[in-house]
């Protein structure tokens, strides 16, 4: 009876690790499906912060990005108004620690209203 006991808890632990793992980690993190391990997982997610910290500092009027770090490498996708911006995103991606590559398909555009984005 005993030995019941301790495969049924165990076995009730085990499922509670995704739940604590997404607790701990941030709200809408589920890092149980993500393949990357849990080290990887927070060294991109770092790596991300600081590319984003980078953006930040410099004062940018018309500037939509979206950067996701996945194994290393920076995903850079948004729209810019100048080609120097793009490059200057591509720099600061480069910059940070733990990027081994930058895929940047940020795209060039006028500036444009917020009624004007809205119909996309």
């Amino acid at each position: 009876m005993r030995f019941l006991k301790v495969i049924f808890i165990s076995l009730f632990l085990t499922s509670c690790i995704g739940n604590i793992t997404s607790t701990v980690f941030g709200v809408g993190v589920n890092i149980n499906l993500d393949p990357r391990s849990p080290g990887l997982y927070l060294d991109d997610k770092l790596a991300e912060t600081l590319i984003m910290k980078k953006i930040v500092q410099h004062d940018y009027k018309q500037i939509f990005l979206n950067v996701k770090v996945i194994d290393g490498t920076a995903i850079l996708s948004g729209r810019v108004e100048k080609a120097e911006d793009k490059l200057k995103m591509t720099k600061f991606a480069w910059e940070t620690a733990g990027i081994k590559a930058v895929r940047n398909d940020i795209v060039i555009a006028d500036e444009t209203s917020f009624k004007q984005r809205a119909k996309d």
